[in-house]
């Protein structure tokens, strides 16, 4: 006979050999605007490794509000992502017309502030072994369950309401149940400041491939926020790549004309990009580079004149439109370039169309990618309510090291900054400052030795000051503040 320990709505195992559900929760970030925190969105049942796959996402941000959307789940990977949103000082919340039930409720209490909408639904029961198709409940679940929330400093009273429902039944969570049970809750409703969502009475209703377009007067810039109306949804993209025709040239070259700080601090990428192929309107070559994680900006180089342009702003989010669709999309025999993501973290995010024409990117017009939970309710209404968000300096979860992150040496380049980029276990770029003791000598001979490209390396994360060559402050990224390389021989112990 074998026992699972389960919770309503999905099965639970109290040990990782224990089968459980097998599709892991959708996890995901949108990046903040103007510096406040990010929406990290967590929807679905969670599953074995999704409390790695969270603590990954939840690694580079320093502020967040973490959304939830989940009938349960596996119940450690549950309590794990708790203990991370406490470690980090997130908060959580239930919107409206959203569920989080189980295990799911349990990482919801972890949040700095906890909020919920007065229709969004936090339920809790105690644990149970499912034996013969009889639910019983067990000791070790709720045992475990009583840590953790000991660990939250939650009252007895609060213990007694969360574990007291039958495995057959959930206890439902109200503003009124939560003050009168010591669990400190506020009422999120994204309406009461006074000043409503910009787009939540209609953003919802948005048709999946519906487009926006901007003023011809206003395009975006690297510089300049770029707002994106969606007063005027048509339902094709605004241009295809046989509408904006190139030809391919062909002559000599001309090194990239670094005649501004701007330039010369990307350098190292627009030579790289000049000494290869072209493969954008004819006779440009593109350089791509990250600008943090699920984000991307570049430019193009003429080889011909060497004149440099760049993207008009920062794609970010981009992760979130369709897990195989390319950030940037682009022709050689076409002017036409398609830029995925949210520009300059502001607006829906889609598929942004521009042209180049007279050495300036033109924009075209907006597709926004759908309706769906992450492009509206993430990168839409909600960002606006994070702002919003002050977390509260409750007691936390001890952590014995600060934010790590393994991976492997992918790509190391330098301009007036050096950047190192390190795939983590899960597949996913991070593309960071290079700080550590370590970065010195390669900073210095703005190279890496080739024996560590492709190494493993476990290393601390944190935020990071770019500058111009003058020394001027041009932003905040993450960096990389140590490194610490694996063995060659493949151990797993640095």
């Amino acid at each position: 006979m074998r026992a699972v320990l389960t919770w309503v709505f999905a099965l639970v195992a109290i040990t990782l050999s224990f089968p459980g559900p097998s599709d892991a929760a959708d996890i995901s970030a949108i990046p903040g605007t103007n510096g406040g925190p990010a929406i990290i969105l967590v929807r679905g049942e969670l599953a074995t490794g999704d409390d790695k796959a969270f603590a990954n996402v939840a690694l580079v941000h320093s502020s967040a509000v973490v959304l939830f959307d989940s009938n349960g789940g596996l119940l450690l990977p549950g309590l794990e992502i708790g203990k991370a949103i406490r470690l980090k000082g997130f908060a959580t919340v239930v919107p409206e017309g959203f569920q989080c039930a189980s295990a799911c409720a349990l990482a919801w209490l972890a949040g700095t502030p906890r909020l919920l909408s007065p229709s969004g639904r936090v339920g809790f029961h105690a644990a149970y072994l499912e034996e013969n198709g009889k639910l019983m409940p067990t000791a070790t679940g709720n045992a475990l369950v009583g840590a953790y929330l000991n660990q939250l400093n939650l009252p007895t009273s609060a213990v007694i309401y969360i574990t007291s429902a039958p495995p057959e039944g959930m206890r439902w969570l109200s503003l009124g149940d939560a003050q009168q049970n010591g669990i400190e809750a506020r009422k999120f409703d994204p309406g009461s400041s006074g000043k409503g969502p910009d787009v939540a009475s209609s953003s919802p209703q948005a048709s999946p491939s519906s487009q926006t377009a901007l003023p011809a007067s206003s395009p975006p810039t690297p510089t300049a926020s770029t707002a994106i109306s969606d007063a005027r949804p048509v339902r094709s993209p605004p241009g295809t790549f046989a509408e904006y025709p190139a030809a391919v040239l062909a002559g000599p070259r001309t090194a990239p004309v670094l005649d501004t700080p701007e330039k010369r601090a990307y350098r190292t990428r627009l030579r790289t990009a000049a000494n290869g192929s072209s493969n954008f309107a004819g006779r440009f070559a593109v350089a791509e580079w990250g600008c943090g994680t699920s984000c991307l900006t570049g430019a193009v180089v003429d080889l011909q004149t060497g004149n440099v342009v760049f993207f008009p702003g920062t794609f970010s989010g981009w992760g979130l439109v369709d897990p195989k669709f390319k950030a940037a999309e682009y022709r050689l025999n076409s002017s036409l370039i398609v830029l995925s993501g949210q520009v300059n973290e502001e607006g829906p995010i889609g598929s942004h169309y521009f042209h180049l024409s007279d050495g300036q990117f033109r924009y075209l017009g907006t597709v926004v990618t759908s309706n769906d939970f992450k492009t509206q309710l993430g990168a839409r209404w909600l960002l606006d309510v994070a702002g919003r968000v002050t977390p509260k300096p409750w007691a936390t979860v001890s952590a014995s090291t600060a934010d790590t992150l393994n991976g492997r040496i992918a790509e190391f380049a330098c301009g007036d900054n050096c950047y190192l980029t390190v795939v983590d276990d899960f597949g996913k770029k991070h593309d960071g400052l290079c700080v550590a003791p370590a970065c010195e000598a390669w900073n210095k001979a703005a190279a890496i030795p080739a024996a560590l490209k492709g190494r493993q390396v476990l290393v601390r994360v944190g935020m990071g000051v770019q500058t111009d060559a003058g020394g001027t402050e041009q932003g905040r990224m993450l960096s990389f503040r140590e490194i610490t390389v694996y063995p060659a021989s493949g151990s797993t112990q640095p």
